[in-house]
């Protein structure tokens, strides 16, 4: 099996509209005289690649922590999509897609799109847009 890494770079990628911009400053520095180098991050954890646990919508959703990390590894299909389709069109798209799904190009999580994902079994859908 080939092993694709889709981690985006944490200080350069998009923020979601109304998050803070990861930050991060030095604190101590050999090249200053320090006996360490030490860096300081700040950042919402919704930057950069993470995972949008259930949590992050229902109320008593699995937290990160809960869920087995094997669910993020394993064969995929990738689907190059740049517009929103209804529930009809994302069901037929799915059809015989692995049960892991990366979507690129701008895609929305709009109900026609979670409803298709339910009805057709995928346990994992990865997201590059915003």
């Amino acid at each position: 099996m080939k092993i694709y890494d889709i981690t985006q770079e944490l200080f350069s990628c998009c923020v979601y509209p109304g998050d803070p911009s990861p930050k991060y400053s030095r604190i101590s520095q050999i090249e200053s005289g320090d006996t360490y180098n030490l860096s300081e991050i700040s950042l919402c954890t919704h930057n950069g690649t993470h995972i949008d646990a259930p949590r992050h919508y229902m109320k008593d959703g699995k937290t990160v922590d809960q869920i087995d990390i094997s669910k993020f590894v394993g064969m995929c299909s990738v689907i190059e999509q740049n517009e929103i389709l209804t529930k009809e069109q994302y069901s037929k798209l799915l059809q015989g897609m692995q049960k892991k799904i990366l979507f690129k190009g701008n895609v929305e999580m709009t109900d026609d799109l979670v409803s298709a994902i339910i009805e057709n079994g995928i346990e994992l859908i990865g997201v590059e847009s915003q």
